[in-house]
């Protein structure tokens, strides 16, 4: 569990602070130096925690089933229903946005294909490319 100080900024400062940190982490520097930047800011646990919501989102979007998703990513029903609950809520909407335009999906789920063997759903149009590999 992260502590944040009990001094808080005031919102102004901290929208500033957040605005930097994007910044830097999405356009400054090769991919290389953002990662780096990425990894030294989050812990080991931090970054495998948000990669995985990241790809449960993804996954969701698509329609996988839960089963899948819980056995692929090693994630509890409980954490995959959360994701989902928050998926209908529009609490990822710029993510689904651009999934739909198909500027994240088709990474991710290279990504599940080749280290983990991730089963696709035959009936997802966006799976396509893989007949072509």
């Amino acid at each position: 569990m992260p502590h944040v100080s009990k001094r808080k900024l005031d919102a102004t400062a901290i929208a500033r602070l957040y605005t930097k940190l994007i910044d830097h982490v999405t356009r400054d520097g090769d991919v290389k130096s953002r990662s780096l930047i990425c990894s030294e800011l989050l812990t080991k646990t931090e970054q495998i925690m948000i990669a995985k919501r990241f790809a449960i989102i993804c996954m969701l979007l698509e329609k996988v089933p839960y089963e899948i998703i819980e056995n692929t990513l090693k994630v509890s029903p409980t954490t995959i229903n959360k994701i989902s609950l928050a998926i209908q809520n529009k609490k990822f909407s710029s993510i689904e946005r651009a999934i739909n335009r198909g500027k994240l999906g088709k990474g991710i789920y290279k990504i599940l294909d080749t280290l983990l063997g991730f089963p696709r759903p035959i009936h997802a149009p966006r799976w396509k490319w893989i007949d072509e590999i």
